[in-house]
């Protein structure tokens, strides 16, 4: 999560912020050196993306908890720390994905994941259904508002 927060934040530093005023050529060199840095963020994130969406469930569409030994969707990691990143990555990188598979990717959410309401709960890419037959409402409560705070904002922002 640190280094997509450092990739974030280089992007939005290197495109955002004002050129530094000096020599004649000063700004041009800055421009230029930005330019250099926006294209390594945009390619970072390009590559985070198209990582992630190999792993991909095929059925569901939606993306692991991890990589390692998490089979399975969550709000709280899923959601939370890598969807927002890839909405936000293809906004920038490639609109058809943008509109077509992230949004396919959050009509999935709700069709698959939603236990309570529109509390999310584990989804099971084996099984294609929840992982828990039951889930405390501390735990759906939790989930969701891991998802609102580090999922949700960084996009509405």
């Amino acid at each position: 999560m640190n280094r997509l927060l450092k990739i974030a934040t280089l992007l939005l530093s290197t495109t955002v912020l004002p050129l530094s005023a000096g020599a004649d050529d000063a700004p041009w060199q800055q421009a230029s050196e930005n330019g250099k840095s926006a294209r390594q963020a945009f390619v970072a994130c390009w590559r985070f993306v198209q990582g992630w969406l190999q792993h991909a469930d095929p059925v569901s569409g939606l993306i692991p908890r991890n990589l390692t030994s998490s089979p399975f969707w969550n709000a709280q990691d899923s959601a939370a720390d890598n969807y927002p990143f890839m909405v936000l990555s293809t906004y920038y990188t490639n609109r058809g994905l943008f509109e077509g598979r992230m949004l396919d990717m959050l009509r999935a959410e709700g069709r698959y994941c939603n236990r309570l309401g529109h509390l999310p709960d584990d989804f099971v890419f084996a099984t294609q259904s929840l992982r828990e037959p039951a889930s405390p409402l501390d735990k759906l409560i939790f989930g969701a508002s891991e998802y609102a705070k580090d999922g949700l904002l960084p996009i509405t922002e």
